[in-house]
């Protein structure tokens, strides 16, 4: 059987003729969000497949994208840029992570082949990416440390690069190796020949959360201080939400429970007006966070709601384990222990082994606090004690999760 295309050839008829040579029927080409009755339309030229719906079938015919929309043939050269090009925006996008990961995979292996230095690292940087995604940081700091390495990646040019390697640097415990990198790759934007505003804000932010996270709260308010100054003449909303949103988190560590509200909330407001609902979800996470320190369980279930409707639709797993740890910490202070062992639970399972020891320590203790609720005092104290082998002392959360578990265990604080 031969794979050329018909003079007059269409996509579907093309589907059609790859589908039978290859022996596939409708449904089994089927895959989720892509029936069999869809297949049918696109065959007899009822509806045109959308870009994400091309990926799928090219992939499960094993031709490129650009051959089933076009019947053209690329080099293989020219075919691997697509896939990584495809792979990217997938991430950037869709949020298809496994399908970007297994053709991320593919490239890497397909460039090694060919001697692609380039792509080849440009694939591992993707997969970087992927494994900050799922939580899986130490996979991302190795991959994203090498792409680092290479002289064509800059803190100028591969903002996104040098942004997660940081927070994956977080993640794990290092907010001072974060800050170091955030701080040494804003000196290089600024030092650049053409400064461009935006990803100095964008730097500034980030190493203000990391400064905060290390317990430098005058570096941080200083590195904020340096975005705003940067920010003024910038009408992006997202560089402004970057700023609120960095606003917001320092004044709650800084005792500054207002200022920490009006930012969060002016951060919400922006982003409402945007398609982004990962990050108004993650706003409104933060939202409830800042409302539950301040005892305001009206404010926090609210916020805690929003959020859920749009947490839950995404694949990023900090994001929902995070809404299941305030859901529970809330539940926990308002009298609900069944549902508060629920959410903390679901919490725990989430994270399972993630690499960020804070966040699973979070879910222990909440736990601790459902358990309490619900009278069962030893189970309580055991997940309390789980909590604090992952909650570094020097942890931002330490000092609230300790004023919990005295509060309900003065005795055992003690033995921290």
């Amino acid at each position: 059987m031969s794979d050329l295309p018909a003079p007059t050839e269409t996509i579907g008829s093309r589907l059609r003729r790859l589908r039978e040579e290859r022996g596939l029927s409708q449904r089994s080409l089927a895959s989720p969000g892509i029936g069999y009755a869809y297949i049918s339309r696109v065959e007899r030229g009822d509806r045109r497949p959308s870009l994400k719906a091309l990926r799928q079938l090219a992939g499960k015919l094993g031709v490129t994208v650009e051959y089933l929309e076009t019947g053209a043939d690329v080099a293989p050269g020219e075919a691997r840029e697509l896939k990584l090009g495809e792979a990217e925006l997938a991430l950037r996008l869709d949020y298809d992570v496994e399908s970007a990961e297994r053709a991320l995979e593919e490239v890497v292996a397909d460039a090694l082949a060919h001697g692609d230095l380039r792509d080849a690292a440009r694939a591992r940087i993707g997969l970087g990416m992927v494994a900050a995604h799922r939580g899986e940081h130490a996979r991302a700091i190795e991959l994203l440390e090498a792409a680092t390495e290479e002289r064509w990646v800059a803190p100028v040019s591969h903002p996104n690069v040098f942004a997660t390697l940081g927070h994956s640097y977080i993640c794990t415990g290092e907010p001072a190796r974060a800050a170091a990198l955030l701080r040494k790759s804003l000196e290089a934007v600024l030092a650049s020949a053409a400064v461009e505003r935006a990803t100095v804000v964008r730097y500034a932010t980030y190493l203000s959360y990391a400064l905060a996270d290390a317990g430098d709260l005058a570096g941080a308010r200083a590195a904020l201080d340096q975005a705003l100054a940067h920010a003024r003449t910038i009408d992006d909303p997202y560089t402004r939400v970057r700023i609120f949103w960095s606003n917001a988190r320092l004044a709650s560590l800084d005792g500054d429970p207002d200022l920490a509200r009006l930012s969060i909330n002016r951060a919400i407001g922006l982003l409402e007006s945007t398609e982004d609902t990962a990050y108004l979800g993650r706003a409104h996470l933060l939202a409830a966070e800042i409302a539950l320190t301040e005892k305001d369980y009206g404010a926090a279930r609210e916020h805690l709601d929003d959020a859920a409707l749009l947490v839950d639709g995404t694949s990023v797993l900090m994001d929902q384990a995070w809404l299941r740890v305030q859901q529970a910490l809330l539940e926990a202070r308002t009298g609900d222990a069944s549902a508060a062992i629920d959410r903390a639970t679901e919490a725990i399972e989430l994270l399972a082994d993630d690499d960020d020891r804070t966040l699973r320590g979070c879910g222990h203790w909440a736990l601790g606090e459902a358990l309490a609720a619900a009278g069962a005092e030893g189970a309580a104290r055991k997940a309390f004690r789980d909590a604090s082998a992952l909650i570094d002392p020097d942890d931002k959360y330490a000092g609230p999760f300790v004023e919990a578990w005295q509060k309900l265990f003065p005795a055992d604080v003690d033995v921290r």
